[in-house]
């Protein structure tokens, strides 16, 4: 039981600062919103990924968000690469056309972009974004988070 409360413990301070260090101030013409909510979070063996915007969540047309990759044995920003995020409109079991989102590299482990999810006919609309990056061996990766809109 003191185990799962010191992970618990762990995991949570992690996210604390992950949302922190997402939103340092940068000099960036994409920087990131002043002040951060998580709208999703994925676990993969070696890094935990954070989708952060600034009121936690995300609306029909213009939207800036900032994705954290951290170590998950360290809470330490992860040296990942060549990221890019789609995101692809679900329409029951069917993923419409992806949409393209901007990213700007800034510190390391951290990228902030903005995406444009156009007029919304569903409401909530439900979305999967698709991060792809380079770890730190080089290999290219892909993960899913599951995002809602509206």
């Amino acid at each position: 039981m003191r185990m799962v409360s010191t992970v618990r413990l762990t995991t949570a301070l992690a996210l604390l600062a992950a949302t922190s260090f997402c939103f340092q101030s940068s000099a960036s013409a994409q920087g990131p919103p002043s002040a951060s909510v998580i709208v999703a979070t994925k676990k993969t063996k070696y890094l935990l990924i954070t989708l952060t915007t600034s009121d936690g969540k995300f609306k029909g047309g213009e939207n800036r968000f900032c994705v954290v990759f951290e170590s998950r044995e360290t809470a330490m920003p992860a040296p990942v690469q060549n990221v890019s995020v789609n995101f692809r409109l679900l329409v029951g079991k069917i993923e419409e056309a992806q949409i393209q989102a901007e990213i700007s590299g800034g510190q390391e482990g951290r990228f902030c972009g903005r995406v444009n999810l156009g007029k919304q006919y569903y409401v909530p609309a439900s979305y999967y974004a698709f991060l792809s990056y380079s770890d730190a061996t080089g290999k290219r990766r892909k993960q899913r988070l599951f995002v809602r809109v509206g």
